[in-house]
């Protein structure tokens, strides 16, 4: 049995539509229908329509190589749309003439559209041609603005600075003198920074004076690169004096410590960032099995893992130990059956997605039949069973309502497949150190270390190539050893 409704006549029904888009790289979706599905609790099925773009870049594609994009173009032309709901402007396009023609349109058909992010700080759509234009612009523009000004006003007035005491007047204007041991001691800095003859010395003076300051390393070569410290902001080469702070150092000793250091802050700097992540995953100790200990080098060298057993002492570099890592990490890949695992995957999806049409196939029976019910009721009959909490009326909204998730689940479901289609592809492709490290820990579970040898644990050894891997890994070792010779 199918249900009607009544309409008035000469009057159209419109339909309120609910547009989603994700991209393989970004699997949104869940996020996109827990935000518009209190919008459509409180419309019936029949009265709006889902249109899911999967797998879309709105950067690649224009709006008429987007099949759902056409359809809801069509849609409005037509004037069967009343309301759009989208989770927020980018859904709809990212270019910004496009979304002015889409403006146009919105305009010219009435159609009401309403952003479901929950985003409170985000501007509504704005039937004013020029507000909505630039909206995305000023959006963007104004969130780099405010970080602009804040920083620019944290480096004029930062409400604390090593080396100085912060005063405040009454109007609320900071003003800041030099502390009189901190002044020695900063001055000897720059002084000592002048002397430096290479990276290690270098290195060598951030060690000393973070004991001296009482301050990390790091902490040391900012305040050598702080223009504050010779009372001014920088602008390039150009110095702008700050008449609300001391100087504790001259702009022509700053400037001279700068030509010594600036090319060995440089090295230092990239070693430092080299190692802020260098631990990919923790070792064990092969004789103790406990987790060995992380030991960071002070100046950028590569740390150190180490463990002292009962049994043996246990040392190694964390950047041989990493290369070891990554070598056979890539090693584990090559040898993955990938298809294999996409079959169970795509198996696991299936049967899941065979549960839920079968149970929308359930309710939908239900619902037929309680509408059969529902009709064979007097008006008598139908009115007193509005107010009854198990009436039929009240299980045909539920049952609704439950079918309504499902349908969301089985969306979800979908989506799951053309996301493996580009995990197993973006898996089958991983080439760069950086990609494999990031997948290390999702590779190895657990990599034992002993004196001589490392023994590892692999995930997915359902789906590995045992004889491939081990024919690769002893491949290697017997050329390191012909090296070593």
């Amino acid at each position: 049995m199918s249900s009607m409704r009544w309409m008035k006549p000469g009057k159209k029904h419109k339909l309120t539509v609910f547009l989603r888009r994700v991209s393989s790289e970004q699997q949104n979706l869940a996020m996109q229908i827990a935000a518009d599905k209190k919008y459509r609790e409180k419309l019936h099925e029949e009265d709006y329509v889902v249109l899911n773009e999967k797998g879309v870049s709105a950067n690649k594609l224009h709006i008429p190589d987007r099949e759902k994009m056409v359809k809801l173009i069509g849609m409005i032309k037509s004037n069967q749309v009343e309301r759009l709901y989208v989770y927020d402007r980018t859904r709809l396009t990212r270019k910004f003439f496009e979304y002015l023609e889409l403006i146009d349109l919105f305009r010219e058909h009435n159609v009401k559209v309403t952003f479901t992010t929950e985003d409170a700080g985000y501007m509504p759509f704005n039937n004013d041609l020029l507000i909505e234009g630039f909206s995305a612009i000023l959006i963007e523009e104004e969130g780099q603005g405010i970080a602009r000004r804040s920083r620019d006003r944290n480096r004029k007035f930062p409400s604390r600075k090593y080396g100085f005491e912060v005063h405040k007047d009454d109007n609320g204007h900071k003003s800041y003198t030099a502390k009189t041991k901190e002044k020695v001691k900063l001055q000897a800095l720059f002084s000592e920074a002048q002397k430096v003859e290479g990276h290690r010395d270098y290195a060598e003076l951030l060690i000393n004076q973070a004991y001296l300051l009482k301050k990390g390393a790091e902490d040391v070569a900012r305040i050598l690169f702080d223009p504050f410290y010779c009372g001014c902001e920088r602008y390039g080469e150009h110095f702008n004096r700050l008449s609300h702070v001391e100087q504790i150092v001259t702009i022509e000793d700053f400037q001279k410590a700068h030509e010594v250091i600036d090319s060995f802050q440089s090295v230092i700097r990239e070693n430092l960032d080299a190692r802020k992540d260098e631990v990919i995953l923790n070792p064990k100790c092969g004789y103790c099995r406990d987790e060995m200990k992380y030991k960071r080098s002070k100046v950028g060298d590569s740390g150190i893992f180490s463990c002292s057993c009962k049994s043996k002492k246990v040392e190694l570099e964390v950047q041989d130990y990493n290369r070891m890592l990554l070598h056979n990490a890539q090693q584990m890949v090559a040898s993955l059956q990938l298809g294999k695992i996409k079959n169970k995957a795509y198996k696991l999806i299936d049967k899941q997605r065979e549960l839920h049409e079968n149970l929308i196939h359930e309710i939908s029976n239900t619902i037929e039949t309680l509408q059969y019910d529902i009709a064979a009721l007097s008006p008598e009959e139908a009115m007193a069973s509005r107010n009854r909490r198990n009436s039929a009326l009240t299980k045909l909204m539920d049952a609704k309502d439950r079918r309504k998730d499902i349908r969301d689940e089985l969306l979800l479901l979908e989506n799951h497949k053309v996301n493996l289609q580009y995990i197993v592809k973006k898996v089958s492709n991983l080439v760069s150190k950086e990609e494999v490290a990031f997948m290390v820990p999702h590779l190895i579970k657990d990599c034992y270390m002993f004196h001589e040898v490392a023994e590892m644990d692999f995930y997915y050894n359902e789906f590995l190539d045992i004889q491939e891997l081990e024919r690769k890994i002893l491949h290697d070792n017997q050329s390191t050893e012909q090296q070593g010779a």
